[in-house]
């Protein structure tokens, strides 16, 4: 089944790394767009805050050892009740770890500085799927609209 137009977009570009200035104008762009088409505003803020994770880890880990930086390209699509997001990069691989939901059931004060991203976008997203393939990320985000 095609997609309808009007139910689907695309970013892409390139980031360098620690360029979190870049990392807001692409999650403003998506969130644009996203409203533009008339996906729920809570919908929105979700990715909001899943892309925003994302892209920050892309900017601050995935660019760390290139001199070119890092291509990435996002893809949405809205079919039915769903809202599909798809961040694909040239980074280096993401540890498995990350993407294996852990539980967040322990005193926080315990836990070291950082490191809770994942955990959110554990819990804002509705299924999280990644693969890597020809040297590049593909990391699928669902969320219920």
């Amino acid at each position: 089944m095609a997609i309808k137009p009007h139910r689907m977009g695309r970013l892409r570009k390139q980031c360098a790394a620690q360029d979190f200035r870049a990392v807001r104008c692409t999650v403003q762009d998506v969130c644009s767009q996203l409203t533009a088409y008339a996906v729920p505003p809570e919908a929105v803020e979700n990715v909001e805050l899943v892309l925003a994770e994302v892209m920050n880890n892309i900017a601050e880990h995935g660019c760390a050892n290139s001199h070119i930086g890092n291509m990435y390209c996002i893809r949405w699509r809205r079919l039915k009740r769903y809202l599909y997001i798809q961040i694909e990069d040239s980074g280096p691989p993401l540890p498995l770890s990350l993407v294996i939901e852990a539980p967040l059931n322990c005193d926080p004060s315990s836990l070291p500085e950082g490191g809770f991203g994942w955990g959110l976008i554990h819990m804002i997203s509705d299924q999280l799927r990644y693969k890597r393939r020809d040297n590049r990320n593909f990391l699928l985000l669902s969320f219920k609209i």
